[in-house]
Order: C-alpha cells, then structure tokens, then sequence
C-alpha cells in the first residue's frame, strides 16, 4: 500500500488541515536522501490550488524499519472541472445511512481511472494504464453493483456530467474482460462522440491522440514517448 485515499467535502478542508497538523501531518514533498518531508513551494501551493482535484498529499514520518512514512491523500472533486458536487452527494450520503453506496464507489473508481490514464501528468509518471485498476473495477461490479446501483451509477455521471469517465472504464473492461455488463451501462449512458477513448490532455485546449493502440500501451514499461515534452506541471515557474 502506498497511501491511504479518501473523499472530503471541500467546505471541510480548512478543519481537515488543522486537525491533520495537530496529530503530526504535514503538506509537502517526501525526500527520501534525507527522511524529511520539505514543505511546498509558494509555486506548487498553487499549482495545486488553481489546477488540481485534491489537496497536496499529507506526510507524517514513521519510525517502522519497514516504511519510512504515511500519506494520506483528499479529494474534494471527480475531475478537472473542480466540481464539488458530486463528492459532498458522496458524503452526504454516507453520513446520513453510514455507509457508502456502491453505485458512488463504482464512479468514483471509474473516474480515478480514467483521470489517470488521461492526463499529461500521470502518463509522464507511468500511472496510466494499469491492470490491477482495472480488475478492481470488475471485482466489484460483480459481487457488489446489482441492477438498482447500475442504475443509480448512470444517474449519477449523467448528472454530474461524468459519463465519459464510466464509458471509458466500461469501454475498456469490455475489451479486457466481456462480462457482459458492460455493453449494457455503455448503451444507457448514451455517448455519442467516441474519439475520447483515444486521446489525451489536460484539457479541451490541449488535446492528443495516441499514436499506439491500447494493447501496445497497456502492456509498456511506460508510455512518457507519447508526450512532446514534459508536462508543465512538474516545473517550478
């Protein structure tokens, strides 16, 4: 396990951050030369304000001779819109019947991988396309996600303007897998326009296609030749 994810209102996240750094936690980068956790430039604090969906990971030390620290990671929004709605629906959710509905944890996976496999960032940091996410997404659809939550998943990405991110992951689990639901959630989702499944950006204004099909990227070491160049993200202005 490499960190520990979870979903947060973003009206919570002043609270988030002070409770977080009384017991310990501190925003920053892990150096692992050193065994510290450096804080966050002025240029990255808004970077990750102005562009990104969850907050800037969290960091506390560890003495275990096994792992050299904790990292827990907030998200407050599905995707690049910054949208905060359909998080607090999440939480909202919860709070009120004490557990989460599968059909919330189904679109939330969905979106994390597509956003994973989509961005400029995460291909440059060989996170895009990998098997185990995949497989996660099928196991649960098959002993979790029963009709009523396959409904309830469509409802939910129609509303929030997320269908692209369950197409994509229905798209390619059919690929994979072809199990049967897939085809089914795809047509009820009723997304006409398919040349996203090919292409790649952080955003409407910077969009590629793939030059390698699926196959020849899902099974690479990592896919960074696909860029032009290094994504701006990782330069300190």
């Amino acid at each position: 396990s490499g960190d520990m994810d979870f979903l947060v209102k973003y009206s919570d996240t002043k609270k988030l951050i002070t409770l977080l750094n009384e017991n310990g936690y501190m925003q920053g980068n892990y150096k692992e030369d050193s065994h510290k956790v450096e804080p966050l430039s002025r240029e990255e604090k808004i970077k990750w304000k102005l562009y990104l969906s969850n907050l800037a990971p969290f960091y506390k030390l560890s003495k275990s001779i096994f792992f050299p620290y904790y990292k827990l990671d907030f998200r407050f929004a599905l995707d690049n819109r910054l949208d905060k709605k359909p998080i607090n629906e999440i939480v909202d959710f919860y709070v009120e019947n004490g557990y989460t509905r599968p059909a919330h944890y189904l679109v939330h996976m969905c979106c994390h991988l597509y956003n994973e496999a989509k961005y400029n960032s995460t291909i440059w940091m060989a996170k895009d396309l990998n098997l185990i996410k995949f497989c996660d997404i099928r196991e649960y659809m098959l002993h979790y996600v029963n009709e009523a939550e396959k409904n309830e998943a469509i409802r939910f990405s129609k509303d929030y303007c997320l269908e692209k991110s369950i197409y994509f992951a229905m798209y390619y689990l059919n690929l994979i897998y072809s199990d049967g639901y897939e085809n089914q959630i795809m047509d009820n989702l009723n997304v006409q326009d398919k040349q996203f499944l090919n292409s790649f950006g952080e955003g409407k204004n910077d969009e590629s296609f793939f030059k390698r099909n699926f196959w020849e990227r899902f099974f690479s070491c990592n896919n960074k030749d696909e860029l032009a160049s290094k994504p701006s993200f990782f330069y300190k202005e």
